[in-house]
């Protein structure tokens, strides 16, 4: 039986308790952190980094937009949106990103598009599955009804991502799923760590 992994993506803005919270957050079972800060300045996000282990920095991904130094992104894994490397590569291009960091991830919202990463990624994140819970009416039901041919064409992990609760993470592991990325049932619940639990709880009651 393999691992169910998860995936704990970061709320966009700073918290003062956001730091304990993660480290918590490994220490009960947490897999990884994608750490996504869109409207942060670089100074922001290394200070944020330079207060965790190594052991834990290898179990933090960072996404695309932050510009941070080489040194310290060999010691984090590094996640790409799929979309937005359109933007500025090719396909050829894409296809040869080299691995940078501890993991390489991406972000795709179309079965088709696994055929499009490039053989080194990790893990890529589907969305959206569910009711998003962060962006309300965001949904694509389809994802969940083409997925056994897509994941059985596939040797890379997929990680379920959009409007996931604890109660969603059998179902994703009986239609193989590798495991789950959670945002707005974390952040958006009056007790983070509470919201969290419940997620850990569940994984364990997986059949």
């Amino acid at each position: 039986m393999h691992h169910f992994k998860l995936i704990l993506i970061s709320d966009e803005h700073f918290s003062v308790e956001e730091i304990p919270f993660i480290k918590w957050a490994f220490a009960n079972g947490l897999d990884r952190f994608h750490l996504r800060k869109r409207a942060s300045k670089q100074e922001e996000i290394n200070s944020l980094l330079q207060a965790f282990l190594p052991e834990e920095l290898s179990k933090i991904s960072v996404h695309y937009q932050h510009d941070l130094p080489f040194e310290l992104l060999q010691k984090t894994g590094l996640h790409y949106s799929l979309d937005f490397l359109r933007e500025s590569l090719t396909q050829a291009k894409i296809m040869q990103l080299p691995k940078i960091g501890q993991s390489q991830s991406f972000s795709i919202h179309q079965w088709k598009e696994l055929e499009l990463l490039p053989e080194n990624c990790d893990y890529a994140f589907i969305s959206p599955l569910y009711p998003s819970i962060s962006k309300p009416s965001y949904q694509n039901p389809s994802l969940l009804t083409e997925v056994k041919n897509s994941l059985e064409s596939s040797s890379i992990a997929l990680i379920g991502l959009g409007g996931i609760r604890p109660e969603h993470l059998q179902e994703l592991k009986l239609k193989g799923f590798n495991g789950a990325a959670i945002l707005g049932a974390v952040w958006q619940a009056s007790d983070p760590k509470v919201a969290l639990a419940a997620f850990f709880q569940s994984r364990n009651t997986l059949k």
